[in-house]
Parts: structure tokens; sequence; C-alpha cells
């Protein structure tokens, strides 16, 4: 048999590479982040709209594009304003978490209290309320899950790349 064995395969310098790698890019972090906050935002619409039934014209932002995108840029502010794309990913800590959630709860009670701006002075809100706590929820959930995702792969992968000898200690 000549063909390459799960070994050769775990040693190959695809997996070595990765294996390797002290850090994540800023910038990618900083973007996937941004990709989960959009879908989170997507999901929170789907469920907050129907769990209330509400008409999208009675929005002052009716356009879900123009929505997600003032969610989207706020968010990257907090993000770039707590650091929650610095740092190595791979070690994720506590701290790192409670960051992204000071940043997801900061935007989310931004965006609140634009809509109670708006409903005090007798305007039409920009966002269902119900759907932004919403949001809060399932961002958080997200990219704590995202992180968490690296921070198991990177360790399986360098584990599976070294030749670790399992010892006994008397």
């Amino acid at each position: 048999n000549n063909g390459p064995n799960m070994n050769t395969i775990r040693k190959s310098d695809i997996f070595s590479h990765w294996a390797n790698l002290s850090y994540l890019p800023r910038w990618g972090v900083l973007l996937l982040d941004l990709f989960i906050v959009l879908v989170s935002f997507t999901i929170s619409i789907v469920i907050g709209s129907h769990l209330w039934e509400y008409k999208l014209p009675d929005l002052l932002i009716p356009n879900l594009g123009a929505q997600a995108a003032i969610v989207v840029v706020l968010q990257m502010v907090f993000f770039w304003i707590f650091h929650t794309y610095s740092g190595i990913l791979r070690y994720s800590t506590f701290v790192d978490i409670i960051k992204v959630i000071l940043a997801v709860a900061s935007c989310t009670a931004i965006l609140i209290g634009v809509n109670i701006t708006c409903r005090w002075m007798h305007m039409p809100t920009p966002f269902l309320t119900t759907s932004l706590i919403i949001y809060l929820f399932v961002s958080t959930c997200l990219l704590f899950v995202w992180r968490v995702t690296i921070k198991t792969t990177f360790v399986y992968i360098s584990h599976h790349n070294q030749n670790i000898k399992k010892v006994l200690i008397y």
C-alpha cells in the first residue's frame, strides 16, 4: 500500500501551517464577526416580525437592507471601541467574551434608545424593539460559539500535529 495514510496527511504542510498560526488577522476576525452580526440581525428580524406580526411599512426605515447596514456599521464601531477583534482567538478567554457581550449590548442599547426617542417624539421607530432584544441574545450566542469553535479547532489541530507521548506520573 503506497497511498498516504492519516499520519502523513496530518503532518503535511497544510495542517502544520494552520497549527503554527499564532493568531488570526484582525481584519479576518472583524469581517467574520460582522458576518455573524448580519446573520444574527437577519434571524432576529425574521423571529421578531413573525412574533408580533408587524407590518414593515409601520417602521421609519422600512428597507431591511438599510436597517442591516446601520446595525453592522454601529456594531463595527463598538467592536472597535472594545477591541473585540484583536488578540489571539485561539487563546480566547473570559475577558474576550465579556468584551463581545459589552459590544453587542452597547449597540443594542443605542438602537433601543433611538427607538424610545422616536416614540417619545411621536415618530415611527426605525427598528422593531422585539427584534433588537432577540438580536442581543442571538448575536452574543453566535459570536461566543464562533470563538469557542476557533479555539477548539486550534487545540485539536495542534494536539494532533505533535507526537505527544502519554506518560504516567507516579
